[in-house]
């Protein structure tokens, strides 16, 4: 303990200075504590508030992360649909020309049966395409190229020509 006029020290529970003679307040070594307390509360509760808004800053971030690894994990699996999808796209294309090809094979066919051969049924003396629906009602018809079928004297249908 210290005088506060002279700074000498002195005896514990001094009442008086006995050097200066001046009075000690007791006083200002509880008003001391009380301000160092007080402080020591606000650090205290100033660390308890920081403490909880790093927690939360803290849970929040790992909730970002999860989300984030959710999201590129969602992405991965479009990506892999993408690439599903793209495949399968090309292996349709493929099958849509090979069956373009087909169908321009069939139409070359069905061309020649339209324009190169003709029908007889034995109760016209008419030729028909293989469309005709007379073709339907005939129990028996032949076969001819339409020169043949003109050759002998056979005329178109008017119905399919």
């Amino acid at each position: 303990m210290t005088c506060p006029k002279c700074g000498n020290r002195l005896p514990s529970g001094s009442k008086f200075c006995q050097y200066c003679g001046s009075k000690i307040h007791r006083h200002s070594f509880a008003l001391y504590n009380v301000l160092v307390a007080a402080l020591l509360t606000v650090f205290v509760f100033s660390t308890a508030i920081l403490g909880y808004l790093y927690t939360q800053a803290a849970i929040e971030l790992q909730k970002a992360e999860l989300e984030a690894d959710n999201l590129k994990a969602k992405l991965q699996s479009s990506e892999d649909t993408n690439r599903a999808l793209i495949n399968q796209k090309g292996k349709l294309d493929q099958k849509l020309r090979d069956t373009e090809s087909r169908l321009s094979e069939y139409q070359r066919k069905v061309s020649f049966f339209d324009n190169e051969v003709g029908i007889l049924i034995n109760t016209s003396d008419e030729y028909h395409t293989a469309g005709c629906p007379q073709i339907l009602l005939a129990d028996e018809f032949m076969v001819f190229v339409i020169s043949e079928c003109e050759k002998y004297g056979f005329a178109p249908c008017p119905k399919c020509h």
